[in-house]
């Protein structure tokens, strides 16, 4: 697992109209301080720097570390938490303040390290999918209570590749790895992973060592894995209408562009003033893109962009977390 000193899951609840937009009012986020997680609530339109709701995880529970927010609604969140054994979805009810475990199924986590930012969820199937980096050997049979699929592995681990895509099947208790063959990477290396509800696939933008920025296509049905090579370096995917979106940084702009697998590639707009936090996300929220930036390229504030892909208007809300105001972290959701 990705450790870090503090981590944040931010999730924006609720919507309001502004100039014709559908905007959100909340802005969500799971901290960990002085050793306990913290989920937090904040006024995101008026710009608050202190939370106005805060949950705490309850003490001597086995969840493990959080990974993503899969969901949000405005009566409860579900969260996806891992230890080296196990995986478990953690949920929590705002009414009455209570964290539960609704699903949990053990998987070597040992053997890999899940990227930042790579959890896609498969809302009509409750299929997870992740991108990790495999560190030591991988089983090759059933083990420890829960079922391998080693199908589409190699039985001993080639040095031509350690990216692997994770699945974890709640329903039959079933966790998958399928290596993504040719391509090596590091724990340096940038990426984000979504998964495209329409077309069932789960899209991974994942740079080689060697630089060449492509973009993979994991199909759930056929188990097929496709390539696409892109000759921009994108740091973020977003899809939006089943249009696939990417983000760039240049100079402190951030350049928003629409792309298709034929290798076009369109500049839709661009944020000046504006430096990307590679820690965070950017997701999409029905027509909306929100962006984590820094405007002023020193982590001394954070702020929340959000731009409409069809009218091209951004607006930008400065957030900030207790007596630090810069917020640190790696994952975050938008939702209703």
């Amino acid at each position: 697992m990705n450790k870090f000193l503090s981590i944040v899951i931010l999730v924006i609840c609720t919507v309001k109209l502004v100039r014709n937009d559908v905007t959100p009012n909340y802005l969500w986020g799971i901290f960990y301080s002085s050793g306990q997680y913290v989920v937090s609530k904040y006024d995101l339109q008026n710009g608050s720097y202190f939370p106005i709701e805060n949950y705490k995880f309850p003490p001597n529970t086995n969840y493990g570390e959080p990974l993503d927010i899969l969901w949000v609604n405005c009566s409860s969140l579900m969260i996806a938490c891992s230890d080296s054994r196990s995986l478990t979805l953690v949920s929590l009810e705002f009414a009455n303040s209570e964290f539960s475990v609704y699903k949990s199924m053990q998987y070597p986590g040992y053997n890999y390290n899940i990227i930042s930012g790579s959890l896609g969820y498969d809302d009509l199937t409750g299929v997870l999918y992740a991108t990790a980096i495999r560190i030591g050997a991988i089983p090759t049979s059933s083990t420890g209570g829960f079922k391998y699929d080693s199908s589409d592995d190699l039985d001993i681990i080639d040095s031509s590749y350690n990216s692997t895509i994770l699945s974890w099947d709640f329903e039959y208790l079933a966790f998958k790895d399928r290596g993504i063959d040719g391509l090596v990477t590091n724990y340096s290396t940038a990426t984000d992973s979504l998964f495209n509800q329409q077309t069932s696939q789960f899209i991974v933008n994942l740079d080689h060592d060697y630089m060449d920025d492509y973009i993979y296509m994991y199909n759930i049905s056929s188990g097929a894995i496709n390539s696409y090579f892109i000759s921009y370096d994108f740091s973020q995917l977003v899809i939006i209408d089943d249009t696939l979106y990417a983000v760039s940084e240049d100079t402190g702009f951030l350049m928003v562009y629409k792309i298709d697998m034929s290798g076009d590639v369109q500049m839709v707009t661009e944020i000046p003033k504006a430096v990307a936090d590679i820690n965070f996300s950017f997701l999409a929220f029905d027509e909306f893109i929100i962006l984590v930036t820094d405007p002023s390229e020193n982590r001394i504030q954070n702020t929340i962009s959000i731009l409409n892909t069809q009218t091209q208007y951004s607006k930008t809300y400065v957030i900030g977390h207790q007596s630090n105001s810069t917020v640190t972290g790696s994952y975050y959701m938008v939702s209703l």
